[in-house]
């Protein structure tokens, strides 16, 4: 068994997967890496057994640990000792969680009568998916070494596999997948209801003014008011005038047009106009003139004496009411108020993108093995095995016969070649085959050399060498002859100690074939004629050196035996051979006869047997047979001979498959006649296979020898011989040499015995008939049925070369077919034909009768009968007929009748109502004589129509002659009846019998179906189709496929003559010649109506373009052509219209067209806008006649518009236009091209839009097309289209392409938008449309309530209207709104609300009536601005991305810990400057934190801490002790640092210099321990210190090596006195940083140094997340807020905190335990600050104490916050006293890993602070001193069972400066364990910061570019509120302007002031109190006041129309 000695490294962990919607995954551990092996393996003393062997030597861990070894293993025969040294595998990523879906939106309201529907909710947005980690790397793979000796060098061998491969990197995770969004809320649905407007009747004599009294007459009193305002906006001051003045008249009636007796309208009219120019003089100056009229008309009567007075007259009551007439009848209205929009669906959550990465795998280790010689020396081995090759082998046979026979046996020889490691000196390797064949009997092996080099070689003898024993199984092959290839090639070599397998491969095999010396051939065979017995052949093969036979040296016996079926069958033929020589073969020929009453496939086997072997030669074995079938042939080929030489008469089963193509055959016959025919000669078969023939065969009278060679490529050789007087034995060969397919040189050969000649024909003679001479009785050359005739002569010819035979007697008779019945009379032929000789029959009479045909009508076609005129021949001498003596021209004849009926033709005619087809078809004579009644041989011919249905003919019709070779087209109609439907029509030919004339006898018939038209024809009832390529009438209308050529038409076109010419009545007459050559002539008047079309199918429905169309037309009907098919005509290419015009033919090759080539839609208004409701006229209607010849002149063509192919329009008349007469082709006419007062146009109205568009401006498109009527036919022009798309917009929009902007500045917010005039004309109240433009905005909802009101011009409101008075052609308008928050700026309240923006315009009928065509929403949320509040605690920085969720998150979390927050908004307030603001002031000590999110636009300002000043920022946190938390897009270190180094160390001036650093330090350490100079804290500065001058000290020294310093680098020198500067300064500011600037000077003689100092090292003033918010979960992101705020409230604003929460049991323990864990990492922050030291010098001791006490200001309040808990518990055990022992434990082990560590040993610093913490201790814990143990006794204990836990966590040792980092760590994991970093952690390991002069140049002048980029983003924001407010204050005036103009404003007054007059009466129109004083007769009219007050004066009325208050007139 395998064992395996292992130090691999160690896994990492796998990350913890993301728990929860959204959570990040966790990282991944790395692995360790792999260990080192040293071992040697050695054998076992006095142990046989394989694989035991003793391995010693050292195992090494990773970690340094040494193990050592020294066992035995026992390995077996096939185990290994496997040694691993792989690094440890990397964790694997974890798996983000997935973020949740979003809520679906609640549905909308539904609407009611009083209110619209509402919108659906907008579903609630998806959570993101949570971040993946990405793997842990793998460890490094490790070192191993094995030895062995020299005698135990074989156990290399044992040794397995090497893994010292680095680990695998873990697999990345997976990203969470962000939540689904939210189903959008359904709108609410729409609501209608109706309302019913009452009838309006008519009253005479109250509404028409009559004139009752001959002393009155009609009159009219006009009254105008005028009022013009003059505003003048200048910056001394405004100023305003007002003018008014009126005019009265009255007109009185003298008859002409203005007679008021015409006058039918109201007894009053008003009417109202004004208008505003406003003229703008820059600087803010402005000139405002508004002009007002207004116009009142009384009509009445007035007395004709007293008109001067203006009396009117009251009209006299009439006698009696006259009926009312009805003007408008009831009408009911329905009304819809709109359903809400469904919300849009929420977005899907966001779906991490970043790349996650696998961990890198470790790098591979190494490993290597070697042999301890004889002298003790190591050597290298790079192979563990020998490995072996056999390059060559030699094979050596026993005996001399070439032959590997059975039972022989093989001497095998070989060269081993090694390739591996040299073969041990020791230990021998055995060889032997590795594979089991059954023919070898024995276990041949043989043993390699020893000590076998490496790429060497040595051979092995075939006599030293295996050897092979062949076995002989005694098995009898069937077929092929036994070969059996033999291929040894898998040998195996052991190692024979240890029976382990070495490598061997083979080059060369051991290769042979075991075969018999002696096999027999395949069988051939041949069948005799006339009978089933065959002539079978095969050879017997010697192979072997050796003679075989009886007669042979060695008597080894041979014989062959066929039995029929198996071997063991019965037996048919056995032969021996006596003697055969080596490599010879012999023919063993035999016969065989099948079985007769067998009719199947048969089988035979030839055996062949030979002697055992040469030591029993006559013991016969059967070593191979050969088993054939043969198929017994077809009866019709048993008379013939077959000779192929590719072909086998028998078939040979497991034969070898070879070729009978492969190779030229030959056959070499002579043929001789006495009883028997004879055969002798050879046949070479193609596969090279001779043999022999000398054989008699029998032939029979129709008997021939078949010679063929068809299959193979090879050519054969024939040659036929025989003698001269038996030449006519050649008739028996088959006429197989006239065919050419035939591959065969033919020879015929005739022997003359007396003049011993030879005569070589190509072909033997060949005697054929050339002609005939017949006669048919009555001379009608068709051979009809149950006709007579003879044949008179007949001409033989002789084809071939050799001539016929001379002295035989050929008998020739006429042969009975099917048909032809012959006499028996006969003629011969007695002399020889030469070649190409004829023989000439004389006065011969050979009669015959054809057969009668009695299928009458079931010859649905012609009756063809194909049949042959055949001869007997007979060579008398030898009985045998002559082969295809009957192949002659004429041979074949066609039995027929004379007459026949062919060319059926129809189609359907038009008709709506009835279903009638015109049919056609001819009769045609086919002979030579005339038939009919009136013929000379009588014979009648009659044909007829009928439905199928007995004694039903619906069409008869006898022929009174035809003459030959001509027909008759006959043709009728046939209606088809429903009765009829399914049965076939058939048409009928009868024809006078021969003997008897005038009887009638069925000859043919040809039945067909007619379909009527069906509602799936693509054709019309009236339509008439002329397919060319169809219309042929047949059974189910399955058409023939008999095409020929292109059809053509020839007609002639016109309207029919008679009175009852309908619309679609014409008339065709001429010639429609058919795709297959029929032709019918036509004449016939079709009705179309006025739907039918004409459709003209030349060459059928798919290819029409062939073919021709020749039609002539007189001029008044060319109108007619236009009832062509369009698509019929347009592919056509071949077409000719003959026009005849007053006796003139005039031609065309193409009709007429009209075509639609433009023409122009326009507004009525002109406004270019398609808008709902608009008039649109069409005008400019180009048309052109694309066609070939002028229009019609007879007839008009009508253009309209085609309302059903246009969409979203309406007409609202039913105009049309007429087309001028003629359009010559290529000539264009242009209608309705002006425009006109007077013209009549066509045009539509746009239809009205239900309800205003949402979020966009409406643009939908509608589309207009027209149509033309030809009339005389009624049909619309198909192809006169040119439909046109508009867009249908309204002129005023909300412009598409600006963003609704809500622009926050002081406490407003504005919401911008601008409006679009995208029309050519003006729009307003002021333009000359008059129609107006207003604009409301509305808060659909707010939270909290009515916390924004709109600022208008009367006061803060909850909605704001805005009209736009003129918006000019083309013109943008920017408009706004603004909005006032009611509440506190200092609350922290975010105010959110939705807008709606809806513009309203005035309709086209009524201009001053608007309604809403466009809503556009708006959601804002508005920040409060800031105002100073010192109660806060915290600052929230907001920014244009914070949302109110934001602050509502954060106030809530401040709230939580009892601390109050403010916002600051960026956005609002457009700065964050600490200084100019009151934040300075207001968060002194305090806390502020930053959303950083990132920003667009600006590359520089990209987030928001880009606004956060640095100087102010440095000032900050140095003299205000303000604390920053910095949460949102990554800050980077460096950019952290650099906000820690202020500006101008270089500019500003140092306090103090010195020369050489040493002076400096002895200088600054007497001014440290001076008794007037003591050391204390800096006070808090003074929030109105807004500058501080740096503190600055200089050093001059030098910075670069002198020349005794010349091996040290300039920069190593200086860098090193930096540090030591630096070790320096915190032995004398303990905690206190500096920043160190090393200038090099280039012309003084010393550097420079200059100090600054900057931050307390043991405070963090900064916090800041350290991972991307993505890349973490809502929960970790919300965990780190919290202790990100926490982080940065002062310290004893949390031991606050803790205080209270520390004991309230309801409190949250998670929150005390983040409080504790905050108070321990600043209490480690500050202790650690302090460790930073070396050995102080005796005279500052003592006032280290007092120092150190002052920087640990937060253990101070600790310890006395630590006393407040032992007051509360007393106890150690209590639980919040064990945790404030843990932080004094805490706080010792960090002092002792700071003393540990080689810099602080024997720290004077350390001790002291050890000192401290140990006081401190002892105070806070001073009531729990016991008397069993002290109080450090339970601290010690304490921190040493903490440390003991914390050095759990790590599986590997540290050194002492990594403990003091990692327990750094530990004390403030609550920051690092959250992803937060500090300031503090930042400068760490940095006692200072040591900064060159480049360096600093650029942080500096990064720092001015900042403060400069900032200072311009103040100062563009400060001119950016200046431009709103002097926006605000200019629309301010024209508010106020306006304001003094709509005093008169008609309908908006409250209070009416009316002056009564002499006549006028008072009215009051919708007022709700009227106050009516009696006047002299005239009416005063308010419209809708609420009070009014009539004031009398002289007859006229003063009307206040929008006005508050009216103005008195006396």
């Amino acid at each position: 068994m395998d064992d395996t000695i292992d130090v691999s490294g160690s896994h990492g962990h796998d990350a913890s997967d993301g728990y929860g919607n959204g959570a990040n995954a966790g990282q991944a551990g790395i692995g360790s890496d792999g260990g080192n092996i040293d071992v040697t393996l050695s054998s076992v003393p006095y142990s046989n057994e394989p694989g035991l062997i003793n391995i010693y030597g050292t195992e090494t861990y990773s970690n340094g640990h040494v193990e050592y070894i020294n066992s035995n293993y026992n390995l077996g025969t096939e185990g290994l000792i496997h040694f691993t040294s792989v690094g440890g595998n990397g964790g694997n990523g974890g798996n983000g969680a997935n973020g949740y879906d979003g809520y679906n939106g609640s549905n909308g309201i539904d609407a009611t009568m009083s209110t619209i529907g509402t919108d659906g909710e907008r579903g609630g947005d998806g959570g993101d998916g949570g971040r993946g980690s990405s793997g842990g790397n793998g460890g490094n793979g490790g070192h191993i070494k094995i030895s062995v000796n020299e005698y135990d060098a074989h156990l290399l061998m044992l040794i397995g596999e090497f893994e010292v491969s680095g680990g695998i990197g873990g697999n990345p995770g997976y990203h969470g997948i962000g939540g689904k969004g939210g189903s959008g809320g359904m709108g609410g649905q729409s609501y209608s209801w109706t309302e019913t407007i009452p009838a309006v009747y008519e009253y005479p004599s109250n509404n028409a003014l009559t004139r009752y009294d001959p002393d009155t007459v009609d009159a009219t009193i006009h009254f105008r008011g005028i009022e013009e305002t003059k505003y003048r906006i200048r910056n001394t001051g405004d100023s305003w005038e007002q003018s008014c003045y009126y005019d009265a008249r009255i007109s009185i009636d003298s008859g002409d047009s203005n007679a008021l007796t015409r006058y039918n309208g109201p007894p009053i009219e008003y009417y109202s106009t004004e208008e505003t120019y406003h003229y703008d003089r820059g600087f803010g100056e402005a000139d405002i003139y508004h002009l007002r009229q207004d116009d009142i008309y009384l009509h009445g009567t007035v007395n004709a004496n007293y008109h001067d007075n203006f009396r009117l007259i009251e009209p006299a009551e009439p006698p009696e009411p006259p009926e009312p007439i009805l003007i408008i009848p009831e009408e009911i209205i329905t009304h819809t108020n709109p359903g809400g929009i469904d919300g849009d669906n929420g977005c899907d959550g966001y779906t991490p993108t970043e790349f996650l990465n696998g961990g890198y795998m470790g790098t591979n280790g190494s490993f290597e093995f070697g042999v301890i010689n004889e002298y003790g020396k190591w050597q290298r081995r790079d192979e563990k095995f020998c490995k072996l090759e056999i390059n060559s082998v030699e094979c050596v046979i026993q005996n001399n016969s070439g032959i590997f026979e059975p039972g022989s046996s093989i001497n095998v020889g070989m060269e081993i070649f090694n390739t591996g490691c040299p073969t041990p000196k020791h230990t021998p390797i055995r060889i032997e085959l590795d594979e089991y064949n059954t023919w070898i009997v024995n276990n041949p092996k043989v043993d390699a050399p020893l000590n076998l080099l490496d790429y060497d070689s040595k051979n092995i003898g075939s006599d030293q060498g295996m050897t092979i024993k062949i076995n002989d199984p005694k098995i009898v092959t069937n077929g092929i002859p036994l070969s059996v290839p033999i291929n040894l090639n898998k040998f195996k070599a052991t190692m024979t100690k240890i029976e382990r397998p070495v490598p061997i491969l083979t080059h060369s095999s051991i290769s042979f074939v075991i075969q018999q010396p002696i096999n027999i051939s395949e069988v051939i065979s041949i069948r005799s004629p006339g009978s089933l017995q065959y002539e079978v052949f095969w050879f017997v093969n010697n192979i072997s050196y050796l003679s075989f036979g009886q007669d042979s040296t060695f008597k080894r016996l041979i014989r062959t035996k066929l039995t029929r079926g198996e071997s063991t069958g019965i037996e048919i033929d056995n032969q021996e051979i006596r003697y055969i020589e080596a490599y010879q073969s012999i023919q063993i020929t035999s016969k065989l006869s099948l079985d007769q009453d067998y009719n199947g496939i048969q089988q035979f086997t030839v055996t062949l047997q030979i002697g055992d072997n040469d030591d029993r030669p006559n013991i016969l074995k059967s070593i191979q047979t050969r088993k054939f079938t043969i198929q017994p042939p077809l009866a019709e080929n048993i008379p013939h001979l077959f000779l192929d030489v590719t072909k086998n008469e028998c078939i040979n089963l497991a034969g070898s498959n070879i070729s009978y193509c492969k190779d030229n055959g030959s056959i070499n016959l002579t043929l001789s006649k006495e009883i028997h025919y004879s055969v002798k000669g050879s046949i070479k078969f193609g596969d090279g296979t001779l043999i022999l023939l000398d054989h008699n065969f029998n032939f029979d009278k129709d008997a021939f020898i078949y010679i063929t060679q068809k299959t193979s490529p090879m050519r054969c050789d024939v040659n036929l011989i025989t003698d001269e007087n038996e030449s006519h034995i050649f008739a028996l060969i088959a006429n197989t040499f006239e065919d050419r397919s035939n591959k065969i040189d033919w020879k015929f050969q005739t022997i003359n015995r007396i003049n011993n000649n030879i005569n070589t024909y190509s072909t033997p003679f060949k005697l054929r008939v050339e002609h005939i001479i017949h006669y048919i009785d009555h001379g009608t050359k068709i051979f009809e049925p149950n006709c007579k005739g003879f044949i008179e002569k007949v001409i033989v010819f002789n084809e071939g070369e050799m001539p016929s035979p001379n002295n035989q007697d050929i008998i020739i008779s006429l042969s009975q077919t099917s048909n032809i019945i012959p006499d028996n009379s006969f003629f011969r032929i007695n002399k020889s034909i030469p070649y190409c000789g004829t023989f000439e029959s004389e006065n011969i009479n050979l009669r015959f009768s054809i057969k009668n045909n009695e299928n009458g009508f079931n010859n649905i076609i012609p009756l063809r009968i194909k049949d042959h005129i055949k001869f007997n021949t007979n060579i008398k001498s030898i009985n045998h007929t002559i082969q295809n003596f009957d192949n002659f021209p004429i041979q074949e004849i066609t039995i027929q009748y004379p007459i026949e009926m062919g060319e059926y033709l129809g189609y359907r005619n038009p008709s709506a109502t009835e279903e009638i087809y015109s049919l056609y078809w001819k009769i045609k004579n086919i002979s030579n004589v005339e038939f009919g009644k009136s013929s000379n041989i009588g014979r009648l011919i009659v044909t007829s129509v009928d439905n199928n249905i007995p004694n039903n003919v619906l069409h008869i019709k006898e022929i009174e002659s035809l003459m030959s070779e001509n027909y008759s087209l006959e043709t009728t109609k046939i209606k088809i009846s429903d009765e009829t439907l399914l049965d076939p029509f058939n048409f009928k030919l009868y024809l006078g019998s021969i003997e008897t004339p005038e009887t009638l006898l069925p000859i043919q018939s040809y039945p067909f179906h007619l379909l009527p038209l069906s509602r799936e024809d693509t054709y019309k009832k009236f339509d008439l189709v002329f397919d060319l390529n169809e219309g042929r009438l047949a059974l189910n209308n399955q058409q023939l496929n008999d095409y020929i050529q292109p059809g053509n038409f020839k007609f002639t076109i016109s309207t029919p003559k008679s009175k009852d010419v309908k619309v679609g009545d014409v008339e065709i007459q001429g010639k429609l010649q058919y795709t297959n050559g029929w032709m019918i002539k036509i004449n016939e008047r079709f009705t179309l109506d006025i739907s039918g079309w004409i459709y003209l199918y030349t060459n059928g429905k798919d290819n029409i373009s062939t073919g021709s169309i020749n039609i002539k037309v007189a001029q008044e009907d060319t109108h007619l052509l236009y009832l062509i098919d369009k698509s019929c005509l347009e592919k056509c290419d071949d077409q000719l219209y003959r026009v005849i015009d007053n006796n003139r033919n005039l031609e065309y090759n193409r009709i007429y067209q009209f075509t639609l080539v433009n023409y122009d839609c326009t507004p009525a208004d002109d406004s270019g806008i398609y808008e709902p409701g608009g008039r649109i006229v069409i005008r400019k209607i180009e048309v052109e006649n694309t066609g070939g010849m002028p229009t019609p002149i007879s007839h008009d063509v009508e253009i309209s518009i085609n309302l059903l192919n246009s969409t979203e329009i309406s007409l609202p008349n039913d105009n049309s236009l007429k087309l001028p007469k003629p359009i010559e082709n290529s000539v264009k006419k242009i209608l309705s091209p002006i425009k006109s007062d007077d013209e009549l146009c066509l045009e539509f109205q746009i239809n009205q839009q239900s309800k205003a568009s949402r979020d966009r401006p409406l643009n939908i498109t509608g589309k207009i097309n027209l149509k033309a009527i030809m009339f005389g036919i009624n049909r619309e022009i198909k192809n006169f289209t040119l439909p046109k798309q508009f867009n249908i917009q309204y002129p005023i929009q909300i412009c598409p392409d600006t963003k609704i902007q809500d622009i926050p500045y002081k406490n407003i917010t504005r919401i911008t938008w601008r409006l679009n005039n995208i029309s050519r004309i003006d729009f307003g109240s002021e333009s000359k449309l008059k129609r107006v433009i207003k604009v409301q905005v509305k808060i659909e909802k707010m939270s909290p309530e009515n916390s924004l009101k709109f600022k208008t011009d009367r006061g803060l409101n909850d909605i704001f209207e805005q009209e736009i008075s003129l918006l000019e052609a083309k013109q943008s308008k920017d408009t706004f709104c603004e909005l006032v928050r009611t509440l506190k700026n200092q609350h922290s309240t975010v105010i959110d609300a939705n807008l709606s923006i809806t513009l309203f315009i005035g309709s086209i009928q009524l201009p001053d009536r608007e309604f809403d065509i466009e809503i556009r929403n708006k959601y804002i949320e508005v920040f409060p601005s800031y105002e100073s509040n010192s109660d806060s605690d915290v600052l929230l920085v907001a920014n244009a991305k914070t949302t109110k969720k934001d602050t509502i998150y954060w106030d809530e979390l401040c709230r939580k810990f009892g601390l109050s927050m403010s916002i600051w908004n960026i956005k609002r307030e457009g700065h964050f400057d600490l200084f100019e603001s009151s934040i300075i002031k207001d968060y002194l000590g305090k806390s502020i934190v930053i959303l950083n999110d990132e920003l667009n636009g600006n590359k520089y300002i990209n987030q928001i801490i880009n606004y956060l000043d640095p100087t102010q920022f440095y000032q900050t946190v140095k003299y205000y002790n303000i604390k920053f938390f910095v949460i949102g897009m990554n800050v980077s270190d460096q950019k952290i640092k650099e906000l820690f180094i202020p500006i101008e160390m270089i500019n500003s001036k140092p306090i103090a210099s010195y020369e050489r650093v040493k002076r400096y330090i002895k200088s600054t350490k007497k001014l440290i321990i001076s008794e007037d100079m003591k050391y204390e804290k800096s006070e808090e500065k003074k929030f109105q210190n807004l500058k501080r001058t740096l503190d600055l000290e200089c050093i001059n020294t030098h910075l670069l090596p002198g020349d005794m310093n010349c091996f040290a680098s300039e920069e190593s020198y200086r860098m090193n006195k930096l540090r030591k500067l630096s070790k320096s300064l915190q032995k004398l500011y303990p905690g206190d940083q500096h920043i160190i600037l090393s200038t090099i000077s280039n012309n003084s003689d010393y550097d420079q140094i200059t100090l600054c100092k900057t931050t307390n090292r043991t405070k963090q003033y900064l916090t800041y997340n350290s991972v991307q918010l993505d890349d973490i979960d809502d929960h970790q992101i919300e965990r780190m807020s919290m202790i990100g705020l926490l982080s940065c409230i002062p310290f004893s604003k949390r031991l606050e905190k803790l205080r209270q929460f520390l004991f309230d049991p309801i409190q949250d323990a998670d929150q005390k335990k983040v409080l504790k864990s905050l108070i321990e990492a600043d209490l480690a922050m500050e202790l650690n600050g302090l460790c930073g030291s070396n050995i102080i010098s005796k005279k500052m001791r003592l006032m280290i104490s007092d120092i150190l006490l002052i920087q640990l200001e937060l253990f101070g309040k600790f310890c006395e916050f630590v006393k407040f808990i032992i007051s509360k518990e007393n106890s150690f055990s209590g639980e919040h006293t064990k945790w404030a022992l843990s932080v004094f434990a805490k706080l010792k082990i960090l002092l002792h890993y700071s003393n540990n560590i080689l810099f602080f040993r024997n720290n004077t610093r350390i001790y002291e602070l050890k000192q401290i913490i140990y006081d401190g201790y002892l105070k806070a814990f001073e009531k729990c001193n016991n008397q069993y143990y002290p109080l450090l006794h339970y601290l010690k204990i304490k921190a040493k069972s903490i440390k003991k836990n914390w050095k759990n966590n790590f599986e590997l040792k540290h050194d002492k400066k990594e403990k003091l980092k990692l327990f750094r760590g530990y004390m403030i994991g609550i920051l690092i364990s959250n992803n937060l970093k500090t300031d503090n952690e930042l400068f760490n390991d940095d006692l200072d910061i040591i900064i060159s002069d480049d360096d600093y140049k650029i942080i500096e002048q990064t720092h001015k570019n900042t403060i400069n980029r900032i200072g311009k983003i103040k100062t563009k924001h400060q001119e950016q509120i200046e431009l709103l407010e002097h926006q605000a204050n200019f629309e301010n005036l024209r508010s106020d302007s306006n304001h003094g103009i709509e005093v008169n404003n008609i309908g908006s007054a409250e209070d009416f002031t009316e002056t009564a007059n002499q006549g006028l009466e008072a009215s009051n129109f919708g007022s709700e109190d009227i106050t009516v004083i009696t006047n002299q007769g005239l009416e005063a009219s308010n419209f809708g006041s609420e009070d009014t007050t009539v004031i009398m004066n002289q007859g006229l009325e003063a009307s206040n129309f929008g006005s508050e208050i009216g103005t008195e007139n006396s």
